[in-house]
């Protein structure tokens, strides 16, 4: 097991391209300029979360930016995740140029509409 937020044990990567394939064949989108969230529930105690980055978004160091900030943003919000859901965050190519206070704002909107829909089911 590898976590992703090392003060909360709940929330852990998904680590397999079998776990990957079924949230991106089965997941329920939530889309925002900056990002996709792909999330299906996975009848566990705990959170899973896979954090890609295209080519479209750039070259190799702005990959690894867009990633970088959006696993601090997942650390910083780690409490407003619901248990229990497996989590692909797709950066979009808009990123690339997005400061941290968008995207942290972009992806605390997406949680709340997440947990809006996670609590109406």
């Amino acid at each position: 097991m590898r976590y992703l937020v090392r003060s909360n044990p709940t929330i852990l990567s998904l680590t397999s391209s079998q776990q990957i394939g079924n949230v991106r064949r089965n997941g329920r989108a939530f889309p925002n300029h900056y990002l996709v969230t792909l999330t299906v529930p996975n009848a566990q105690d705990n959170s899973r979360i896979a954090v890609v980055a295209g080519k479209r978004v750039g070259n190799a160091v702005r990959r690894n930016r867009a990633k970088r900030m959006i696993r601090e943003i997942i650390r910083s919000q780690a409490q407003q995740i619901p248990a229990g859901m497996d989590m692909m965050i797709i950066a979009r190519q808009p990123i690339a140029d997005a400061t941290f206070k968008q995207l942290s704002t972009a992806f605390e909107k997406t949680l709340k509409r997440l947990n809006k829909a996670v609590t109406a089911a």
